[in-house]
């Protein structure tokens, strides 16, 4: 509450940003995931070059299941970073098959009944 109060009492600053960030730790720890990505949002709106925005953003939006943000978030981080991360940049890689994976197994699911019953009849005729 006395984050809420200190920034509803001044205005939106780019200083501000850590605020917007502690804000979502707490929220993180108190499993309010939505309101976590709400104000890691804000934090790096206003501090773009804050690489551990970034990745709490992208933890974040992989825990809410929303695997393409979470990439994002992951690609940003590893951007403006100082120094190479090989575990994120592993994590990350390991995230784009994931995905890769659903979309071609999502692609199969989508298959026309047809195929499966033509492909029954022929196996059935050998």
């Amino acid at each position: 509450s006395f984050i809420d109060d200190y920034l509803k009492s001044s205005p939106r600053r780019q200083q501000n940003f850590i605020f917007y960030f502690l804000k979502s730790q707490l929220y993180a720890q108190l499993n309010k995931i939505d309101e976590a990505l709400e104000n890691s949002k804000l934090a790096v709106k206003l501090q773009p070059h804050f690489d551990k925005g970034w990745l709490l953003l992208a933890l974040l939006e992989e825990q809410s299941g929303k695997i393409q943000e979470a990439i994002d978030g992951y690609t940003s981080y590893l951007e403006v970073s100082p120094q190479p991360n090989k575990s994120i940049q592993q994590h990350l890689l390991q995230l784009s098959l994931k995905q890769e994976m659903a979309k071609q197994n999502k692609r199969i699911v989508i298959l026309d009944p047809a195929c499966f019953e033509k492909a029954a009849a022929l196996f059935e005729r050998k």
